[in-house]
């Protein structure tokens, strides 16, 4: 016996009917999933900047003015795709440098043994307590005693019994009797030893008492003869604290700093408010200073900075702050303020310098420079492959990576360099409005098409059962 569904003339199998079922849900879920490209207008070629066989997980470019004029605060609409159009995990950060930093720190150690000899000398034995045995390169030995001058060896050993000389006979000392000058470190090159010994002469001294006492001698009521004596007291020389310095390098960050263009300077003096106004254009980049180059002397101005995103003809001008610049040249003394802080980075498309003239002469001025941290893409690869940068999308969400985490904890990874190549409309985006469906309209278009599939399908089947 056969069972089927007929349809017309034809006959659809139940296995036919889930199969086309199972389709177009496959197709809403590949038009649901991945990167949506086709809402990205702008593309760029990440072009390597090194040898095309550089080894390396991560890549990374610098974030030219083109980018930033398309991209939302908070990089929500830059994307990198590779040569299949697959979304490529990335982040945005600051470009940075690292600077090597060098600083001391004392290393932990322990008083294992005090002894005094004859000689007038003693010594002393520490123990390093920090595991690795870091190397030393000096020995501070603090103490409250004022007018001294010793002389100390050091000397390492590994185990306590065999010892190397490292230094011998330097002098520490306290001149503060006559002069303010005062060592009590000693240097040497540098050495990792378990155990250091300090063998310090000349540890006790004698000095002259302040105090003198006069014998006098009478013969029949007569003075014969004055005797004056002096006396000396013993000075031990009492160690508070014993420290071995080792050497340590940090690495420390500091952001990239780059000038940023600026376009279509408009200076103008409003006679009635005394002001003078200055407006130009950006690429929307960061900016964290402005300098302004004026052609006069002597003055000293308030001016009002604003920014805006308006392209109207009369914009909304948003606050950013307000300050002073000034220029002042009196003979032999020069002071100039004429650059400006924003107090933090901005992104404006434009922006007002408002500057009050009150009844001096009206500022004139030459031009607007803009300063501001370099941003970089970072992004994973796979050597061999093409990357595209995509932007301008309109109503990006912000994506969730991971590689924003893994920078963190590695923070000096190295990258492989890429330099953004020229700006081209993204073919996929052209298309996409040619049919006027983006990936959230193909989805919803797939969903009524299954759905009108499948009622088709059981209309028919209610009209005609064979069995």
């Amino acid at each position: 016996m056969r069972t089927g569904i007929r349809v017309g003339r034809g006959r659809v199998s139940r296995y036919a009917a889930t199969t086309l079922f199972l389709a177009c849900l496959g197709f809403t879920g590949i038009v649901n999933a991945g990167l949506d490209t086709p809402e990205y207008p702008f593309r760029k070629l990440l072009e390597p900047a090194g040898e095309e066989t550089a080894r390396g997980e991560l890549g990374s470019s610098e974030i030219d003015e083109e980018v930033f004029a398309k991209v939302e605060r908070g990089f929500v609409n830059l994307r990198v795709v590779d040569d299949n159009d697959s979304d490529v995990p990335v982040v945005v950060r600051r470009r940075a440098t690292a600077r090597k930093h060098g600083h001391e720190a004392a290393i932990g150690s322990e008083t294992v043994s005090f002894e005094t000899f004859p000689t007038n000398r003693v010594e002393i034995r520490l123990r390093v307590k920090e595991k690795g045995n870091p190397a030393a390169t000096a020995v501070v030995l603090k103490s409250r005693v004022r007018n001294f001058e010793k002389q100390v060896s050091v000397s390492g050993s590994n185990d306590g019994r065999t010892w190397k000389l490292i230094t011998k006979n330097m002098p520490i000392f306290d001149y503060s009797r006559f002069i303010d000058v005062r060592n009590e470190r000693i240097d040497f090159k540098p050495s990792a030893f378990a155990f250091f010994k300090l063998e310090i002469t000349n540890i006790s001294e004698s000095h002259q008492s302040p105090l003198t006492r006069i014998a006098k001698e009478t013969t029949g009521g007569t003075l014969a003869s004055e005797i004056e004596r002096t006396s000396f007291q013993r000075s031990d020389f009492r160690i508070e604290d014993i420290e071995l310095i080792q050497k340590k390098t940090s690495t420390r960050y500091a952001d990239v700093r780059r000038g940023y263009s600026t376009g279509n300077l408009l200076s103008e003096v409003d006679d009635e408010k005394k002001q003078s106004v200055v407006t130009f254009d950006t690429a929307r980049t960061p900016l964290t200073r402005l300098s302004v180059k004026v052609d006069s002397a002597n003055f000293n101005r308030a001016i009002l900075i604003e920014g805006s995103d308006d392209e109207d003809a009369r914009p909304k001008w948003r606050r950013i702050l307000s300050t002073r610049i000034g220029r002042i040249s009196l003979g032999s003394f020069r002071q100039e303020k004429t650059a400006i802080d924003l107090g933090g980075e901005r992104r404006f498309r434009r922006y007002r310098l408002t500057i009050d003239n009150l009844d001096n002469p009206a500022l004139f001025i030459l031009g607007v420079s803009a300063e501001g941290p370099a941003y970089e893409l970072v992004f994973y690869r796979t050597p061999g492959k093409q990357y595209h940068a995509l932007y301008g999308a309109a109503g990006a969400s912000l994506p969730k990576y991971d590689i924003g985490s893994v920078l963190t904890k590695a923070k000096d990874a190295e990258t492989v360099k890429y330099r953004l190549g020229q700006q081209e409309e993204n073919p996929g985006f052209r298309t996409g409005r040619g049919i006027g469906l983006d990936g959230k309209k193909m989805m919803v278009v797939a969903i009524l098409a299954m759905v009108g599939v499948l009622f088709w399908l059981v209309l028919k089947t209610l009209k005609r059962v064979e069995v």
